[in-house]
């Protein structure tokens, strides 16, 4: 059981105090006036501490084999899909969300998967023309972004949103004047979109906008990205990244940049990095020579690359380093010298098929590095072979135990929760591991994989921790809610921060209440178009012996609480609010302390909290 009291003071006529104990099965308030007499003594509830987790880990499975899933995508007349997938995401509750030029009929160019593989024939949604991004929100709503005018027969161009049930949200109308190619969601809601397009809602967008929540555009944010190479004759942005620190990473193919309105162009070969407010990152320029066309963020923060480059210039340096279409960088945009040599090693060289139109990386919790698209993989070999889907271990060596080898391009890679991998393309068929017979799977399939585990744990009142390893996703922008109604509701605890640089995410200085359960989501990448999210729950019971308290008064800068009768030893945590209503927030961390012995105890108050409020509240708690 956990203790809480919280105390509100009124600086008015006269001071008061509210104290609220917690106690199974009712909570027990009691409001005393403080130079009037001590409320009476509680008793020591006394309970067992529980440490609760929620754990996944998933059975081992040859990997790269495709597992039973067969979508068997088919038309209104019953047979196989035309076109391809682009754009693989997953939802939280397991389902997927397939974009590109497929099925007819009842769907259109964007299909929802059950978790078992069945087509969700409740999910309406029929796009007149290609889909080439998703972005699942934590609403449950989906972005989709593509070349379509028309979204169930509503005007809709480039650009739309649905609801859970893919019925069009009406009130979310942008609208682009050329095809979105990547979208991305930032912590605060605000919508990132890439593509070729010169104008959003009518307003001159030069391939990259920012979008407020509900549609409109961030009238403060414009890159003006411009200038292209000859072999495309125009610029776009194929790929966007959000970093932890919320500075935006943007991959495609243009020359310069001449943000928010600056006097003059900078340049930009391709790859750049802008600070939130959509200013150029001056100290990033890895300069790659051609397009980018994908990209992925380790947990140390350093970048993966794909696309048709063949060398890097980062930062003004004065000679290029080779680098074959792949390249890994370090935060701060030179190159990562021990991943992928040149073409005279023994090391491993890709050159990207220029009819492919893209590629697609995902990195796994392990740090190993899922590669889809069409490229050739060879150490100086005469006859490199063609693949469609490798996986790298993290120095950037091939995983030779990893080859599902389909027939044909992959665009989109990513994984779910399980480790599985998903991949979407133009395939009608896979060979994994040698097979000589193929694996029939049209435009989509999913992949066994090596383990992937993860925990979610409340260790105490203050602390919660989602531990993640294997073949999970590596994810970005975890957030933590708490739920007291089992799951009915769930109000935010705030942003997860990364464990150093493992993939592990947790949220400090909280003031969880006694019981109720603690949901934990981030957002996955196919290094492209897609962005998914997945996650955790688990209940949690945490109890330890409780405290009582006669009285308590403040003096000064000290908040005295007189008469604590309790265990020695006790952690109490003390928080501050100007809401007594809610259980989980908006309180803030004040200070903790230790239960020497019984008695008085006094907080002295940090200079943050000093300031005498028309109402403030205090919480102490155990954990």
């Amino acid at each position: 059981m956990t203790f809480d009291s919280v105390i509100r003071f009124v600086f008015a006529l006269r001071m008061e105090c509210s104290m609220r104990f917690l106690s199974a099965p009712l909570p027990v308030t009691r409001t005393v006036g403080m130079a009037l007499k001590p409320a009476p003594l509680f008793g020591v509830i006394v309970a067992l501490a529980l440490l609760l987790s929620s754990t996944l880990v998933a059975k081992a499975q040859t990997p790269g084999t495709p597992d039973a899933l067969n979508a068997g995508l088919i038309d209104e007349n019953g047979g196989h899909s035309f076109g391809g997938t682009h754009v693989v995401a997953v939802q939280p509750d397991g389902r997927i969300l397939l974009g590109g030029t497929l099925g007819a009929g009842l769907f259109k160019n964007v299909v929802r998967l059950n978790t078992d593989g069945t087509i969700d024939r409740e999910f309406f949604c029929r796009a007149n023309f290609w889909v080439t991004s998703l972005a699942v929100q934590t609403d449950g709503k989906i972005l989709l972004g593509g070349g379509f005018s028309t979204v169930n027969q509503i005007i809709r161009y480039g650009l739309a949103r649905l609801n859970a049930d893919g019925t069009l949200d009406m009130e979310f109308n942008p609208g682009t004047d050329g095809d979105v190619l990547c979208l991305a969601i930032q912590a605060d809601g605000k919508i990132v979109v890439g593509g070729y397009f010169t104008s959003v809602h009518g307003v001159a967008r030069n391939c990259l906008a920012r979008l407020n929540p509900d549609g409109t555009l961030d009238a403060g944010f414009d890159p003006n990205l411009s200038g292209s190479l000859p072999e495309y004759g125009y610029s776009f942005v194929n790929s966007l990244q959000i970093q932890a620190d919320g500075k935006i990473l943007l991959g495609g193919v243009f020359t310069q940049l001449q943000p928010n309105g600056a006097t003059g162009p900078t340049p930009r070969y391709c790859l750049a990095r802008l600070n939130p407010d959509g200013t150029l990152d001056a100290a990033f320029d890895p300069n790659p020579n051609s397009a980018v066309y994908s990209m992925g963020l380790q947990a140390d923060g350093k970048i993966l690359i794909g696309g048709e480059f063949t060398s890097l210039q980062p930062n003004g340096a004065a000679k290029g380093i080779t680098r074959y279409n792949l390249a890994r960088l370090n935060p701060d945009g030179t190159a990562d010298l021990g991943f992928v040599t040149d073409p005279k090693s023994d090391s491993l060289v890709f050159e990207v098929d220029p009819d492919s139109n893209g590629s697609s990386v995902a990195i796994q919790a392990d740090g190993k590095i899922l590669l889809g698209g069409v490229f050739k993989l060879f150490p100086s070999q005469l006859n490199p072979r063609v693949y469609h889907a490798v996986r790298l271990n993290a120095d950037g060596t091939l995983d030779s135990g990893f080859d599902p080898n389909p027939d044909d391009y992959v665009r989109s890679i990513s994984t779910q929760a399980d480790g599985k991998v998903l991949l979407g393309g133009y395939f009608q068929g896979l060979f994994p591991n040698g097979a000589t017979n193929a694996t029939q799977r049209f435009l989509f399939a999913r992949l066994q994989n090596d383990p992937a585990t993860q925990s979610l744990t409340v260790a105490d009142a203050t602390h919660v921790l989602w531990q993640r390893g294997g073949s999970s996703p590596e994810l970005s922008q975890v957030t933590f809610e708490l739920s007291t109604d089992d799951g009915s509701t769930w109000s935010p605890l705030g942003a997860g921060s990364r464990v150093g640089v493992a993939a592990d995410w947790q949220l400090t200085h909280l003031f969880l209440p006694a019981r109720g359960q603690i949901r934990a989501r981030g957002r996955t990448s196919d290094g492209a178009g897609g962005s998914g999210l997945v996650g955790s729950v688990t209940d949690f019971n945490l109890a330890t012996p409780s405290p009582a308290i006669a009285r308590l008064s403040r003096v000064g800068n000290d908040l005295v609480f007189h008469g604590i009768n309790g265990v020695a030893g006790t952690i109490l945590h003390l928080g501050a609010s100007a809401d007594v209503n809610r259980d989980s927030g908006p309180w803030r961390a004040v200070a903790t302390n230790v239960l020497a012995v019984s008695g008085d105890f006094t907080f002295t108050l940090p200079n943050a909290v000093r300031v005498e409020v028309p109402q403030q509240y205090y919480r102490l708690r155990t954990p």
